[in-house]
């Protein structure tokens, strides 16, 4: 089994959800980017630019922070 990298798991989530799916959290990855769709389009709109902006964000962060720790628990879970 070969260990993730962390700095590429965070990274990755430039779109939010693809360090996730790096680390092998597929259906979480997904429900990133499915949400980060959705509040990148209501950012597109005028009123929702004021809500879409801090979710976008909220969910970004919280993509990079979840793949770091998954990534950190499976490189522990290998022995790396």
């Amino acid at each position: 089994m070969c260990r993730k990298s962390l700095l590429l798991a965070w990274f990755l989530n430039v779109v939010p959800g693809l360090g996730l799916i790096y680390v092998g959290k597929t259906g979480f990855g997904v429900l990133m980017i499915i949400l980060g769709v959705i509040f990148l389009v209501l950012c597109l709109t005028g009123i929702g630019a004021v809500v879409g902006v801090p979710l976008l964000m909220i969910c970004s962060l919280i993509a990079c922070i979840a793949s770091v720790i998954i990534g950190s628990k499976y490189n522990q879970s290998i022995g790396a």
